[in-house]
């Protein structure tokens, strides 16, 4: 049986964006988006990057890409100590130089074109150096999102993974070995010898 129209889809688009070659798997289990102490990224930006990212990943049938809460997501990202500051200046920087670019070419903010001129902008950075490396990090990231654990907030329900028809790993993280727990017990220099004390 092949896959269905839309992950069909979504797959070729990992595959033009290299988005496989970017994944970094030990994220996979990672991050909590309710747990950290500041927002980084304003208002006006999550709002770029929702429009982006439903660019695109356009929303189908059985998968509505914002259920996915992939801009909180990027939002931990940014403010984790411990990620790739280098990564984190990408995911930045490709907010603001998409943003100047519209106001160079229509004197606007990207939020407030047309759908059309926004998917104009969008297809006309992904040939530039600059733009397809930053869409390529922003697939890996809606990816990622994908197959989060639904216990950090992200991928709520397993819609990520019912949409990709994933199962998930055994044991899956729990309250007491999530990624923040794990660092604060490292900061501590908490030593666990047996896997029970988990």
């Amino acid at each position: 049986m092949g896959l269905p129209q839309d992950r069909r889809t979504f797959l070729k688009k990992i595959s033009a964006f290299g988005v496989v070659a970017h994944l970094p798997t030990w994220y996979a289990c990672s991050t909590d988006a309710h747990n950290y102490p500041f927002r980084v990224i304003t208002t006006k930006q999550q709002s770029i990057l929702k429009v982006v990212i439903t660019i695109l990943f356009p929303t189908t049938d059985t998968l509505k890409i914002n259920q996915l809460q992939t801009v909180p997501f990027i939002d931990f990202i940014l403010s984790d100590e411990n990620y790739d500051a280098d990564e984190k200046n990408t995911l930045l920087d490709g907010i603001t130089s998409l943003e100047n670019l519209t106001k160079e070419k229509f004197n606007k903010s990207f939020i407030d074109l047309s759908i059309r001129n926004q998917e104009k902008l969008i297809v006309y950075i992904k040939d530039k150096s600059w733009g397809e490396f930053w869409l390529s990090r922003l697939l890996t990231i809606v990816f990622e999102s994908l197959l989060l654990d639904p216990i950090y907030q992200i991928n709520k329900n397993g819609i990520g993974w019912n949409w990709l028809a994933h199962k998930s790993g055994v044991p899956r993280p729990d309250k007491n070995n999530k990624y923040q727990e794990i660092l604060k017990r490292k900061k501590e220099n908490v030593l666990i010898s047996n896997l029970s004390d988990l």
